[in-house]
């Protein structure tokens, strides 16, 4: 209690100094002297007196951010405690503090970041109000802030809230050039794509970052095509899945990667066996080998028998369910509700005799000569690709 009184006994002897420079000056003295004696009941007392009444604002909003640039000298759990406490006493009074609110909020969060408490640190950052109509906030900083956001919401796994931000962001894109700022965008944008395991659509974004202006990192841009081939070879089986598989194969750089075998494989339709996805697998994030769907199956288990149901529509005119289930090691009756499914979404050109008990795959579903003449050039396309790897053509 001695301390606590003396504390206050010199910050009201402080606050009746004239002279409002050595006023200031006397205040900084007073957090620097409790800071380096790491007494943050002191330090408390501090914040509590500058946000009064007796202190003018002007000089209280730079006492509050000189704080901020004071507190790296205090071990890091007292840093955490007195910006806890400084954000909760300025947060009644941000229209008056935002900015000092916003650095010590950015400050706070960078501690929670160390500590890997992913979930605090966004909760921190979302404390700064960016759409303040009482200061103009440079979209940039707008923006890089609602990208950190979800991608710190996305680093524990909150995907509604790390898709919230995102979508924030976008709306911002148009109004910087910032090529990193961008890439971060849409690096976060694919990640959440790919978690909520839409992986089309994730693959497509993770080759646009492949691809990405020279200014980023030829080893941040390799990472992304290999997440890129990975999101293709989970993706449903159909057009699109093998449009991006054309892509990807045909990108020399592919090659580079240690995913260029199964990728060929994939390419080229033919059957996994258990030795090809165990490799693979691998090779993948915990939301793709273990996130399991309605029926039990990982992402991982779907992709590989749908590629294989594909695969066997290239190898056989027809095949018995019985035979169909065995090749792909799963039950009968869950073979069937797979071949339905893709046959529904229009991702299977085949039927089910049921009669017969078989499934009849069709070369070209449909009548169009058209179909005809593309699905020709689509396989004249893979022959001259897998040439041209072979090194038979130039």
């Amino acid at each position: 209690m001695d301390s606590d009184h003396q504390s206050h006994q010199a910050l009201e002897d402080i606050s009746g100094v004239e002279d409002a420079t050595k006023r200031q000056s006397k205040y900084q003295e007073f957090i620097l002297r409790a800071i380096q004696n790491e007494d943050i009941e002191s330090c408390k007392s501090y914040v509590d007196h500058v946000l009064s009444e007796s202190v003018p604002l002007v000089m209280s909003r730079a006492l509050i951010t000189n704080l901020s640039e004071c507190m790296p000298s205090l071990p890091k759990e007292l840093q955490q405690i007195l910006s806890q406490f400084v954000i909760e006493r300025i947060q009644p009074r941000a229209v008056s503090y935002e900015e000092p609110l916003m650095k010590m909020c950015e400050y706070l969060s960078e501690l929670f970041q160390q500590q890997e408490e992913w979930s605090e640190a966004a909760n921190t950052l979302a404390r700064i109000d960016l759409e303040s109509g009482m200061r103009v906030v440079d979209s940039g900083y707008k923006l890089g802030k609602y990208v950190k956001i979800a991608a710190l919401y996305l680093e524990d796994g909150n995907i509604t809230l790390a898709d919230m931000y995102i979508k924030k962001a976008s709306s911002l894109l148009t109004t910087t050039n910032d090529q990193s700022l961008i890439f971060q965008y849409q690096s976060c944008y694919a990640r959440i794509l790919d978690t909520k395991r839409k992986f089309t659509e994730a693959s497509a974004r993770y080759y646009d970052l492949s691809t990405f202006e020279s200014t980023i990192d030829s080893q941040e841009r390799l990472q992304a095509l290999e997440l890129s081939i990975k999101c293709a070879i989970l993706a449903a089986a159909g057009p699109q899945r093998s449009r991006l598989l054309s892509t990807l194969y045909k990108d020399e750089r592919s090659a580079l990667t240690p995913l260029y075998s199964i990728l060929e494989k994939v390419f080229l339709e033919r059957l996994l066996s258990s030795e090809d996805v165990e490799a693979f697998s691998k090779s993948l994030s915990k939301n793709h080998v273990d996130t399991e769907t309605a029926d039990g199956s990982t992402a991982l288990d779907m992709a590989v028998i749908q590629h294989n149901l594909e695969a066997c529509s290239k190898l056989y005119s027809n095949i018995t369910v019985a035979s169909l289930a065995d090749l792909l090691h799963i039950s009968r009756d869950r073979t069937q509700d797979i071949v339905a499914t893709m046959i529904g979404e229009g991702r299977l050109p085949a039927e089910i005799d049921h009669v017969e008990d078989l499934v009849v795959f069709h070369v070209i579903q449909s009548k169009s000569s058209n179909n005809h003449v593309e699905e020709a050039l689509r396989l004249a396309d893979k022959a001259l690709t897998m040439a041209k790897r072979k090194g038979l053509i130039q």
